[in-house]
């Protein structure tokens, strides 16, 4: 029989990663799973110059970690079932490692990834990290296309 115990949901908070979260909670219910909900802060660029510009790289990436920590607690709370174990968690560095390594870590069973329905110029331009997770993936990826809104 299938055993599901671990599940993991990348979120980006777009209103994609929003249906899949949707998605990994009913399966977490169903299958009395844990759900780990990932949001990876890109890293910025630092440049070295000599000229204070005012802006300080770290206090930036900081502030950006603690946003990201607040809205990945309040999209699990809102979003997944009460009766479901979560545990959210804020990642830094490249999407694909991250979410990627994430899912080592906690020895998942199932990562559940929303798709952002890019084709053509703008995939061929940036890539996609969906493809990217599934080529490198050592475990079972499950991905939510997305769904038109209802008129």
């Amino acid at each position: 029989m299938l055993q599901i115990s671990n599940i993991l949901c990348p979120t980006d908070f777009s209103d994609f990663s929003l249906q899949a979260l949707k998605f990994a909670s009913d399966l977490a219910q169903i299958f009395s799973a844990k759900l780990y909900i990932v949001n990876v802060v890109t890293p910025l660029p630092v440049l070295e110059t000599p000229v204070n510009v005012g802006f300080d790289p770290n206090r930036f990436q900081k502030e950006m970690q603690i946003h990201a920590q607040k809205t990945i607690k309040n999209f699990s709370k809102k979003f997944v079932h009460p009766d479901v174990t979560t545990e959210t968690i804020v990642a830094i560095g490249s999407e694909v490692d991250e979410i990627l390594n994430v899912g080592k870590e906690k020895q998942v069973d199932l990562l559940v990834l929303a798709t952002h329905g890019k084709s053509g110029i703008e995939r061929l331009f940036f890539g996609s990290v969906a493809e990217k997770i599934i080529r490198h993936s050592t475990f079972p990826v499950l991905t939510i296309r997305p769904q038109k809104k209802k008129k």
